[in-house]
């Protein structure tokens, strides 16, 4: 007896490709079309350079060395690059604080508000944004 032939539905054939298709539809929507995070732009907001672009340096103003590499090592988990790690002019400062150049304040508080920090502005100064960490004592964890 020949064999005979199988007859086959296409419906579950077409099911999938129609799948497959809404599926590449999607991914290329999520894609292409820009998305605002589900947040209304603000007019006049400043439009802040990635962390890794701003150069910071960390001084120990405390005299804690220790204390000064683990903010430091906070700073570069935020992503921001450091630029030295070194002792500041004295030992006498006493809270940390973020100190900008002039038309860096937006970068400043941003990296302040990571660090729940204060923020000082720096007299004079027309290069690129970099910023200064000077680190004070240690806070206890129930400041």
């Amino acid at each position: 007896m020949p064999p005979q032939p199988i007859d086959r539905n296409p419906i579950p054939r077409l099911l999938v490709i129609g799948g497959v298709v809404i599926a590449l539809a999607v991914f290329a929507a999520l894609l292409f079309i820009p998305r605002s995070g589900g947040r209304e732009a603000q007019a006049g907001a400043d439009i802040l350079p990635p962390p890794w672009r701003i150069s910071v340096n960390v001084l120990n103003g405390s005299g804690d060395t220790n204390y000064t590499r683990q903010v430091a090592s906070r700073i570069a988990a935020f992503g921001y690059t450091i630029k030295k790690v070194a002792r500041a002019d004295n030992f006498t400062y006493l809270q940390t604080a973020v100190y900008f150049p002039p038309k860096c304040q937006s970068v400043a508080l941003r990296l302040a508000k990571h660090l729940g920090v204060a923020t000082k502005s720096l007299p004079g100064g027309t290069a690129a944004c970099q910023l200064y960490v000077i680190v004070g004592p240690a806070r206890s964890p129930g400041e």
